[in-house]
C-alpha cells in the first residue's frame, strides 16, 4: 500500500517559534521594567517599596539614577522610550510573522536595525552611568541586558546567508516603494505612532499626578509650619549694634535673616523678601545676620571653604555702622556670579570704601569678634543653613519659604502688631 506522504515542516520552524518565545519574554521582561522606573521617575513617594529597595541593593542607587537630569531626553524619561521601544519590537515580529515573503524579509531587516540600535544605545548609556552620574540602576542595567539579547536573538532569527548587503538593500527598497507595499508599510507605520502616543499619554498622566501630589505635598507642610511656628512663644534676641538692612527702623514687625553671602538661595531671597516688606510700608523691617558657612571663621561648620565669605562678612562688619553698609551688601546680594575676590573690590568700590577706610572703621580683630558674635547667636538659636529667618522671635526652618507664605506670616504679625483684622 502506498504510504501517505508526510509534509515536511520548514528546517528550523521549532527553533524559530522558540527564538519568538524569547523575543516576547525578553520584551516583556524589559517592558515591565522600563513601567516601574517610569512610574518611579515621576511619583518619588512610591520609592519606600520594596521593588525599589531590590533596585538599590549593594552598590545599585536607583534613586540617583532615575533622579538625575540624565534620565530624560527630548522631555520624556528615557523609562518611556523603554516602553515604546520593546513594545515596537514585539509588535514588528509579529507583524512580520503573518506578513507576505516579501514583508518579512523587509520587517526582518528593520527589526535587526531597530535592535541594533537598541543595542548600541546601551554604550553611552554605561558611560553616563559610569562617569556623569557615578551610580548604577540594578533594573536599568538588567534592561541594557534586554536590549543586547533582543540584537543576538534578531541576528539568529535574520541570519547572515551570504548576501547580507543585497538583503538590507532589498529591505530598504520594501520601505521605500511605499506605493506597491502601502499596506504593510502603513500598518507599520500605524503601529509605531499608536506606542508612542500611547507612552506620551501615560507619561502625561503620570507628570500631573506627580504635580498634583507636590501641590498637595507643599500646602501640607505649609500648614504643618504655620501651626509650629504660631505655637511657639518668641525667643529674645540681642539686635544691639545691628542696623537696620531694609524698612523702616520704627516698624513694629522685626525679621531677623541669618545669611552667607556665598549663599545662590540668599541672594535669590534678597528682591523677595524686600518685595514683601514694600507691602507694608513703615510696618516691617529687616535685620542681617552674618553666618558665613566656612569653618576658616565659623567653628561650628566643618567644611573649610576658600575664606572669601568670612572676608566679606569682616568687611560688611566694619561698615554696620557707616552708610556705606547698604550699598556694599546690596551689591553682593544683587550679583549673579558666585562670591569671588573681583565681586568683593567692586562693592568695596561701589560703597566708596577703600581698605584704608576699612581699617579706620573698625579693626580686623575687632570686626573678627563682632562677626563670631553673629555666629554664635546663630548657633544657641540652632541655625542649619542659610537663609534662616526669624519673625518676632519666632523661628522657621531654614530655607527660603514660597513668597505667599512668608507673606501671610507677615501679615499676621503686622495685624497683631497694629490691630489689623
Amino acid at each position: 500500500m502506498p504510504q501517505k506522504e508526510m509534509k515536511e515542516s520548514p528546517p528550523n520552524a521549532g527553533l524559530m517559534d522558540a527564538k519568538s518565545v524569547a523575543v516576547a519574554l525578553v520584551s516583556a521582561l524589559g517592558a515591565a521594567l522600563s513601567a516601574y522606573l517610569l512610574v518611579m521617575h515621576f511619583l518619588p513617594a512610591e520609592r519606600s517599596s520594596l521593588l525599589f529597595r531590590i533596585c538599590s541593593v549593594g552598590a545599585f542607587n536607583c534613586d540617583r539614577v532615575n533622579s538625575s537630569p540624565w534620565a530624560s531626553f527630548l522631555g520624556f524619561p528615557l523609562a518611556a522610550w523603554g516602553i515604546a521601544f520593546y513594545a515596537i519590537a514585539a509588535f514588528v515580529l509579529v507583524l512580520r510573522g503573518v506578513a507576505g515573503e516579501d514583508a518579512k524579509k523587509a520587517l526582518g531587516a528593520f527589526f535587526l536595525w531597530m535592535t541594533g540600535a537598541g543595542a548600541a544605545a546601551v554604550l553611552p548609556l554605561l558611560a553616563i552611568s559610569a562617569f556623569l552620574i557615578r551610580a548604577f540602576c540594578l533594573f536599568c542595567v538588567i534592561a541594557w541586558a534586554c536590549n543586547i539579547a533582543l540584537f543576538v536573538i534578531a541576528f539568529l532569527i535574520i541570519g547572515p546567508d551570504g548576501r547580507t548587503f543585497a538583503f538590507h538593500r532589498e529591505a530598504l527598497c520594501f520601505f521605500l516603494d511605499s506605493g506597491r507595499n502601502f499596506r504593510p508599510v502603513l500598518a507599520l507605520v500605524l503601529s509605531c505612532v499608536l506606542v508612542f502616543l500611547t507612552v506620551i499619554f501615560a507619561s502625561a498622566s503620570l507628570r500631573h499626578r506627580r504635580e498634583a501630589y507636590a501641590c498637595l505635598e507643599a500646602a501640607k507642610m505649609e500648614q504643618e509650619t504655620m501651626d509650629e511656628y504660631l505655637m511657639q512663644r518668641p525667643i529674645r534676641m540681642d539686635l544691639t549694634g545691628t542696623p537696620v538692612y531694609y524698612g523702616d527702623p520704627r516698624a513694629k514687625v522685626a525679621m531677623v535673616e541669618y545669611f552667607n553671602f556665598d549663599c545662590g538661595v540668599c541672594r535669590a531671597a534678597s528682591p523677595i523678601i524686600k518685595k514683601i516688606i514694600d507691602r507694608y510700608p513703615g510696618k516691617v523691617k529687616l535685620y542681617l545676620r552674618h553666618y558665613p558657612l566656612d569653618a576658616v571663621c565659623n567653628r561650628h561648620v566643618r567644611e573649610k571653604g576658600d575664606g572669601l565669605s568670612c572676608k566679606a562678612s569682616l568687611i560688611a562688619m566694619a561698615l554696620e555702622k557707616s552708610a556705606s553698609y547698604g550699598t556694599y551688601v546690596d551689591h553682593i546680594l544683587g550679583e549673579r556670579r558666585s562670591l569671588g575676590r573681583g565681586s568683593i573690590l567692586d562693592a568695596m568700590e561701589k560703597a566708596g570704601i577703600d581698605v584704608e577706610a576699612l581699617r579706620r572703621l573698625m579693626g580686623e580683630k575687632t570686626a573678627m569678634k563682632r562677626l563670631e558674635s553673629h555666629i554664635d547667636s546663630g548657633e544657641k538659636l540652632g541655625i542649619q543653613g542659610t537663609p534662616s529667618f526669624i519673625i518676632q522671635g519666632k523661628p522657621l526652618p531654614s530655607g527660603l519659604p514660597p513668597a505667599r507664605f512668608l507673606d501671610r506670616i507677615i501679615k499676621i504679625e503686622v495685624d497683631k502688631a497694629y490691630g489689623g483684622p
